[in-house]
């Protein structure tokens, strides 16, 4: 489903290109499905493409036990987890990571800042949730500087 909530009330009236295709993932089971489907599409158009992964922040008012380093490990982690999912398919892109407990507002940033053409996420296979960005898959929608296509 490709939607532009936002295109047509910015009284921009350009043609949309595909220059920057941004691919958000959560890590889920169906990451690999979606950022293989945004690689085919970036290459059909010759666009760039840029993952985008959004990590929860922890929390440091947990006090003693709060170890900043945890942070560090979970983005170390998640990065090797995207280059795999990268290696699976054969896609290669610029991968951007950023922290925060507005995953839609994040992703929606990270797309503004890109100058992203257009935003791909996931969504739900018929009885199956997805993850945190099947949960905010309409947020992101909504808040989109630019058209968003869920597969």
């Amino acid at each position: 489903m490709l939607t532009g909530v936002h295109v047509e009330a910015s009284g921009n009236d350009r043609a949309y290109g595909m220059g920057h295709v941004v691919c958000a993932i959560d890590l889920g089971p169906n990451s690999r499905r979606v950022l293989g489907w945004a690689g085919r599409f970036a290459n059909e158009f010759g666009s760039r493409l840029s993952v985008v992964y959004i990590s929860h922040v922890l929390d440091s008012s947990l006090g003693d036990e709060f170890d900043p380093r945890w942070q560090l490990d979970l983005t170390l982690q998640a990065r090797k987890k995207i280059e795999q999912c990268q290696n699976d398919t054969g896609v290669k892109a610029e991968i951007l990571m950023d922290g925060g407990n507005d995953v839609p507002k994040a992703v929606c940033s990270a797309a503004a800042s890109l100058k992203a053409d257009l935003i791909v996420i996931g969504r739900s296979v018929e009885g199956r949730f997805l993850g945190r960005l099947r949960n905010n898959s309409y947020a992101i929608i909504r808040q989109s500087p630019c058209p968003v296509i869920s597969i």
